[in-house]
């Protein structure tokens, strides 16, 4: 066999970002059809959790969830208590 011909791998080690989103139920809910929207074209977005949330807490199971998924990105479409910010950047 020549050099040329040998077998070889290809190891691809990327992942689509694991995103979350912080949604205030009592809000406008018009940002669902926006994060919808850019889920439905993003490789892996299907999987994205939104998560409801007043901006200054969420749930323990919530926390817990959040921490096993580890998201790359939280973007919020409420606006966020400083306490709970650094709740979200600790945790």
């Amino acid at each position: 066999m020549s050099k040329e011909t040998l077998p070889y791998s290809i190891y691809v080690n990327n992942r689509p970002f694991r995103i979350a989103y912080l949604v205030d139920p009592k809000g406008d809910l018009k940002c669902f059809d926006v994060i919808f929207e850019f889920n439905r074209k993003k490789w892996g977005g299907r999987y994205n959790p939104i998560i409801l949330t007043d901006g200054t807490k969420i749930g323990e199971r919530w926390w817990d969830f959040l921490r096993n998924y580890d998201p790359d990105i939280i973007y919020s479409y409420v606006p966020i208590d400083e306490s709970f910010q650094k709740k979200i950047k600790t945790h």
